[in-house]
């Protein structure tokens, strides 16, 4: 299982669920998509103009980025995946092809989504709480248990928290279950080390 430096795991449950999938012969992944993500609730660019075309156009090309460039992206953060699975050697041949240009940051994280959606190799796709995109979507925070859990009903505790870009270094004004409002980061250090109780606000 992989997980990136800016995530951290508040239920052990996503991992559990991670790696059950794993075992199933599936890339357990987590599209980057949600009812309460910024995405869901926007205006949505013409195909042509969206990273995930761009990324598909430079590293794949023009047929690949027209067949695969609507697909929502599964976040490459964190995944699972048996090591004699197959999908190894896919995703080695589609980063060598898409490594021929000028590579970007996303381009490991295109080649992963090239053998979901092109290779059609087996996946697991989990739900949004096992990889969840806090600049995307802020939690709310359950007072009486102290977690972060699903900004809509049924209010689920987040599984990983997935601090991408500035999410890392923002305090957030989290709406409580309780209909409050408090200031708070989003790291581990702050609601699992030492820390002061987050402020009213």
């Amino acid at each position: 299982m992989w997980i990136d430096s800016d995530t951290w795991v508040q239920d052990k449950a996503a991992v559990e669920l991670y790696l059950a999938t794993a075992r199933e012969g599936k890339l357990a992944i987590t599209p980057h998509i949600g009812r309460s993500y910024v995405s869901f609730k926007k205006w949505q660019r013409p195909r042509f103009n969206t990273l995930m075309f761009r990324e598909y156009r430079k590293g794949w090309g023009w047929r690949a980025a027209n067949q695969l460039g609507r697909f929502p992206i599964a976040n490459a953060g964190i995944f699972a995946l048996a090591a004699d699975a197959p999908h190894w050697e896919l995703w080695k041949a589609a980063m060598t092809h898409g490594l021929q240009t000028k590579p970007t940051i996303l381009r490991e994280q295109t080649a992963l989504n090239y053998v979901i959606h092109h290779d059609k190799a087996p996946v697991g796709l989990l739900p949004d709480w096992c990889n969840w995109i806090c600049i995307d979507a802020p939690p709310k925070l359950d007072e009486k248990t102290g977690m972060l859990v699903e900004p809509e009903p049924p209010y689920r505790p987040l599984g990983i928290l997935h601090l991408v870009g500035p999410a890392r270094s923002h305090e957030f004004s989290l709406e409580t279950l309780a209909g409050k409002r408090v200031k708070a980061f989003l790291h581990y250090r702050y609601w699992r080390g030492k820390r002061k109780r987050p402020r009213r606000g």
